[in-house]
């Protein structure tokens, strides 16, 4: 499949070449995931002076990705800024994670931008999941936490999501993530 530039200086894809990452000078690549990718695959990156950064998550279908938008779309908008080229790589969350920027960055829904991302890059999929917690992070206004009398606190749309979620099973965890590069 390759991949698609869904806005300025942000690509989203899963089957980049070396010549493709030269060729768009993509500069960092984020994967959203609970492993790596492949060894061959990050020494061809890297030899190129590509930074590789996962913001390590668990794949399976309780995964909370809430509190990984908000600093994923920081790091990405700090990326451009640096007149950076970003790569988010589709396998994982990816796809989740690129909907949640261009909500962002554009001030638009979930479902407008998921259409979005469908329309720059065909066959995108988006796990019923990772959907209610985009609904969630639109609720929220695009971040999930709030500054009350100086402590960083949960919103309460993430919080009656966690609640909700809690009923019956584990607990998801608000904040477990690693960002490793």
């Amino acid at each position: 499949m390759g991949g698609e530039e869904i806005l300025a200086r942000v690509w989203l894809g899963d089957t980049f070449t070396h010549e493709n990452i030269l060729k768009r000078k993509i500069t960092t690549i984020i994967q959203v995931s609970s492993t790596n990718l492949a060894t061959s695959v990050c020494a061809a990156f890297q030899k190129s002076g590509v930074e590789l950064v996962r913001f390590r998550r668990d794949d399976d279908e309780l995964s909370n990705l809430l509190p990984v938008f908000g600093d994923l779309c920081n790091f990405i908008d700090k990326r451009i800024r640096s007149k950076k080229n970003v790569l988010i790589w589709e396998e994982g969350a990816g796809a989740a994670c690129a909907v949640a920027y261009v909500m962002r960055a554009r001030r638009i829904g979930r479902t407008e931008a998921e259409r979005y991302i469908r329309e720059k890059r065909k066959g995108t999929v988006v796990s019923e999941r990772c959907l209610e917690q985009l609904n969630v992070w639109q609720r929220c206004g695009f971040d999930v936490y709030e500054m009350v009398h100086g402590k960083k606190t949960p919103k309460r749309p993430y919080v009656e999501w966690i609640e909700k979620e809690s009923a019956g099973q584990a607990k998801p965890q608000m904040d477990r993530y690693c960002v490793h590069s």
